[in-house]
């Protein structure tokens, strides 16, 4: 038992790191001193409004539509913005665990997300305008994050952390056959815009 209550503290803490990580590689290259001269800022266009912090966005292919992670409900959740500059926004998911990590498909009709609903993070799918249903992609027991569609919509490319090497690995999941190929070791994969 105390075996597992630790592996669950270094999967928190290893997430927590990474997102760490993230800020901290945006805040190196960010400049030392800030200059508020009005003109760098006027093409910025706020387009969520909420004192909770909204973060992951994820624009459709068409530039339309946005998805983003919010905890304004008290949980990590993902919320649509069918046009992104208004401001009414539909809740996606509606779950006590984390949904995270939100990808559009190519075609902007459905979208992947990572949550941990069932005790670690798996992949889903789930239709962007209709209804609630998600379909789980991926079930291992290891972390599956970051998900990221292929031009044609065929497949998705994700990290799953390794629990045997606590390395993290990127995946390949083929939606029509259901083959799952590991790749190499890292994180946030993207594909190509040819496919690879």
């Amino acid at each position: 038992k105390y075996a597992e209550v630790d592996s669950m503290k270094n999967k928190k803490l290893i997430f927590i790191l990474i997102i760490a990580a993230l800020l901290f590689s945006h805040c190196k290259h960010a400049p030392k001193k800030i200059n508020t001269n009005i003109e760098q800022f006027k093409n910025l266009t706020q387009v969520t409004f909420h004192a909770s912090p909204d973060f992951e966005p994820n624009i459709s292919h068409d530039g339309k539509k946005m998805l983003f992670v919010t905890k304004r409900d008290g949980d990590f959740n993902i919320y649509l913005k069918k046009n992104i500059y208004s401001k009414s926004i539909i809740k996606k998911t509606s779950h006590s665990a984390n949904d995270i990590n939100p990808c559009f498909s190519p075609g902007g009709s459905t979208f992947a997300f990572s949550s941990n609903r069932n005790g670690n993070f798996d992949i889903f799918v789930m239709n962007v305008d209709r209804g609630s249903a998600k379909t789980q992609i991926t079930g291992s027991d290891n972390d599956d994050c970051f998900p990221n569609w292929s031009p044609d919509g065929g497949k998705i490319a994700f990290s799953q952390y390794s629990n045997l090497d606590k390395q993290w690995y990127i995946w390949i999941k083929n939606l029509k056959t259901g083959e799952l190929i590991q790749v190499s070791r890292g994180l946030m994969p993207k594909f190509l815009p040819d496919g690879n």
